[in-house]
């Protein structure tokens, strides 16, 4: 057992240095990292049953981080982590959508993301979706992309938590397992998960193509360990070293 990373948030920190976040404007080394509006993200007391705080993300229209492509984005990312060839990993994140959250017409909202840093793609995905008004989770996995979605209805708002289950492996070794709310929902064997590049980061937050709303949503709980014991709510609350064993390459 062994957490690599614990992305908590806690009152009085500034976590981009405590737990590791990167938060800056966008540009090398961002990491799809990017704060727009000074309410962006907000550390809040948690609710309905989760303990300590929790992040809360807030997207406005209007809210650009990259022009280039016109996306609206409030999002934090976790350091680069080697992942290499067959290596397994597990990750969690836990995804409160209020009442208020709007999802209209054709709309996406990616939430946590696992990328290569060779930018070519995203490895591994959460999205709250909607296709002309039936609203989906979707994830989204390997290369070429694989989506698959679930239908959302009220019953699955409030606290999601998600646990995925990734080898690594840039041949066709690779593996995928979802599990949400601790059941397993979709599983992938013998698939291409990265490119050849095994260094990873990841991220948490708000990225959605362009609304004429404001939305919110709450997150926590995000951590990348070696078990799935590691990444459970409820469990390891430290990693064992400051660094959270985590190699910085260039470093």
């Amino acid at each position: 057992m062994a957490l690599l990373f614990n992305g908590k948030f806690e009152v009085g920190d500034y976590w981009i240095d405590r737990n590791h976040w990167s938060a800056v404007s966008w540009g090398a080394p961002a990491y799809n990292a990017c704060i727009v509006s000074p309410s962006g993200l907000e550390v809040v007391p948690a609710l309905a049953g989760k303990t300590g705080y929790v992040g809360l993300f807030t997207v406005n229209n209007g809210d650009i981080c990259n022009s280039a492509i016109g996306d609206e984005r409030s999002m934090v990312a976790n350091p680069r982590i080697d992942d290499p060839e067959g290596s397994e990993r597990w990750y969690s994140t836990s995804v409160f959508i209020p009442d208020s959250f709007s999802l209209p017409g054709n709309t996406w909202n990616l939430v946590w993301q696992q990328k290569d840093t060779n930018d070519l793609y995203v490895n591994v995905a959460l999205y709250i979706s909607s296709t002309s008004g039936t609203r989906y989770w979707s994830i989204r996995y390997g290369y070429p992309a694989q989506y698959v979605n679930f239908p959302i209805s009220m019953s699955t708002y409030g606290w999601n938590d998600w646990i995925v289950h990734v080898k690594w492996s840039s041949s066709n070794s690779g593996a995928v397992e979802f599990y949400r709310n601790g059941i397993l929902i979709h599983s992938k064997s013998g698939i291409r998960m990265t490119s050849d590049n095994p260094i990873h980061y990841g991220s948490i937050g708000l990225y959605r193509n362009p609304q004429t709303i404001t939305n919110h949503l709450y997150m926590t709980g995000m951590k990348i360990g070696l078990t799935r014991a590691d990444v459970e709510y409820g469990g390891p609350a430290e990693c064992p070293a400051l660094t959270c064993n985590i190699t910085f390459p260039g470093e």
